[in-house]
C-alpha cells in the first residue's frame, strides 16, 4: 500500500478555500502527504457536509460551494465539488455519470451476487453460533428514530444484539463511494448503534479505494468473514472474524507493516 498520496496530473480546482482558517490552499499540496492522512482527511470533507451542508470545510473559491476528494484507480487525487453542487459554478467538474447511478451500479448491484448473499449467510451463522447475540436480522430494515423523518431508513446485511448494543453488519465487495460509506457510518451512529464493515479477503498489496477509505477510518484494521471463520464461530461458540491490522516496522525506510 502506497505511503503517499499525489495528485492527478491535472487538477481543474487547483486553489480551494480553507473555511475553518479562512485562507487558501494549494491542492496539489493538500493531496500530496503520507497517504493515511490524505484519506481521513477525504472522509472529514463527506462528514462535515453532510452533517450540515452550510458549513463545510473546503470550498471551491470560484463558487464558495463545497468540494470532495476524488481518489483515481491508481491512487492518484484530484477535487470535484459535492454533487448537490455541481452546475452552479464557472469551472463544471462533473463526470458523465450521477452519484446516485454509479451507487445504484455498483454498491447495490454487489449486494445483489451470490457471492454477496453467500457471505451473508456464512456471518448470519457466525452470529448465530454466539449466545451473547440476540435479535438476529437479515436485510430488515432499519429505520431511524433519531431522525425527525421516520422515512430515514437503511437495510444492512445482517443486524443483531450484543448485550444491550445494537450492530450492523455490512458485507463490502466491490468499490463503494465514500459517501455511502460516511452516510451509514452517520447513521448508525445517530442511532447509538454500531457498524461493522466486512470483507471476503484482503491483500496490503492490492487494496482498493473502498478498502482504504474503511481501512483508515477503521483505526487501521479490516475484518474478514469466510468459511474459516464460520468454522472457528462455531467450534469456539463465538463470533470468530479474521483481522488484518497495521503495524510499524522499524527499518531503514521507515515503512508500516501488516499482520493477519
Amino acid at each position: 500500500m502506497s505511503t503517499l498520496a499525489e495528485p492527478t496530473k491535472t487538477l481543474t480546482l487547483s486553489e480551494l478555500i480553507d473555511l475553518d482558517t479562512g485562507g487558501q490552499i494549494d491542492a496539489a499540496s493538500f493531496i500530496r502527504r503520507e497517504l493515511g492522512l490524505v484519506m481521513k482527511d477525504r472522509s472529514e470533507l463527506f462528514v462535515r457536509y453532510r452533517r450540515d451542508t452550510e458549513k463545510p470545510w473546503l470550498i471551491c473559491p470560484y463558487c464558495n460551494r463545497a468540494v470532495k476528494l476524488i481518489s483515481c484507480k491508481n491512487r492518484r487525487f484530484y477535487f470535484r465539488h459535492m454533487p448537490e453542487e455541481e452546475g452552479n459554478c464557472p469551472i463544471d467538474t462533473r463526470g458523465m455519470m450521477t452519484r446516485d447511478q454509479m451507487n445504484a451500479a455498483k454498491y447495490n448491484g454487489a449486494k445483489e451476487s451470490k457471492a454477496h448473499q453467500s457471505l451473508k449467510m456464512l456471518l448470519a451463522a457466525s452470529i448465530r453460533a454466539d449466545p451473547r447475540f440476540s435479535g438476529l436480522q437479515i436485510e430488515k430494515v432499519w429505520r431511524g428514530e433519531s431522525f425527525k423523518e421516520r422515512s430515514v431508513w437503511r437495510k444492512p446485511d445482517v443486524q443483531g444484539v450484543y448485550g444491550d448494543k445494537r450492530i450492523a453488519f455490512e458485507i463490502q465487495l466491490s468499490t463503494t463511494f465514500l459517501d455511502v460509506i460516511v452516510e451509514r457510518g452517520e447513521f448508525y451512529r445517530a442511532e447509538g448503534a454500531s457498524l461493522m464493515w466486512l470483507f471476503a479477503a484482503f491483500d496490503p498489496a492490492h487494496t482498493r479505494r473502498a478498502e482504504e477509505d474503511i481501512f483508515y477510518n477503521n483505526n487501521r484494521c479490516v475484518f474478514i468473514v469466510n468459511e474459516e471463520t464460520l468454522k472457528r464461530s462455531l467450534e469456539a461458540k463465538r463470533l470468530a472474524l479474521e483481522c488484518w491490522y497495521q503495524t510499524p516496522v522499524r527499518n531503514g525506510l521507515n515503512h508500516t507493516g501488516f499482520r493477519g
